[in-house]
């Protein structure tokens, strides 16, 4: 989702999900929390929003009745370690989703992270966000899908701070998720996806 960095005056994480869950979404938009920083989050395009779709039917339909659970856009992560709550594009648990509380709406135990890139959020997807998802124990797997070109960059945990990327980008490619349960062409990824 299209993002740009609001107020950086420092906020407390107490006081940032006191207000989310007071309502300030729905009043001021949506807004991500990174140690102290407000992200808001914009709108996405309607390539993002296909893109979106596309992974979510995918995603549901391979993941039905198995210990894996897919939510959208939505759901927020908490990444204790970082002192961050954000706003993935898809996010999966497994064997059991777990929340920081009582409102559920903080998930703590994501395996599978999905960022859709967009120009404005491309070097913080990268970049910050993806170091304060790596400090999640649970988080086995992240994927980057360009809006831009055919191509996934998909991070797979090797041990605690090592990572394996490979690169897809040729329409043929099978992107494999979760050990196996997955697998998804870039051709189902891009469906009525115009690309440069």
């Amino acid at each position: 989702m299209e993002q740009a960095v609001v107020d950086q005056k420092i906020m407390s994480s107490e006081s940032y999900l006191e207000a989310e869950q007071n309502g300030t979404k729905e009043e001021y938009g949506k807004f991500e929390y990174h140690n102290g920083t407000l992200v808001e989050i914009g709108g996405a395009s309607k390539e993002h929003n296909r893109i979106s779709m596309n992974l979510s039917i995918a995603l549901g339909s391979q993941l039905l009745d198995t210990s894996f659970e897919v939510f959208h856009s939505d759901m927020r992560t908490h990444a204790p370690k970082a002192n961050s709550y954000f706003y993935p594009d898809l996010v999966v648990s497994q064997g059991g989703a777990l929340f920081r509380d009582d409102e559920f709406d903080n998930l703590t135990n994501p395996v599978l992270v999905i960022e859709i890139l967009s120009d404005s959020t491309s070097a913080k997807d990268r970049g910050t966000k993806f170091a304060a998802y790596r400090s999640i124990d649970s988080l086995q797997e992240y994927l980057l899908v360009s809006t831009k070109k055919q191509l996934i960059e998909h991070y797979q945990r090797q041990q605690q701070n090592e990572w394996k990327l490979t690169i897809y980008q040729e329409e043929a490619d099978e992107v494999s998720l979760l050990e196996g349960q997955v697998s998804l062409s870039l051709n189902d990824i891009y469906r009525n996806v115009k690309t440069s």
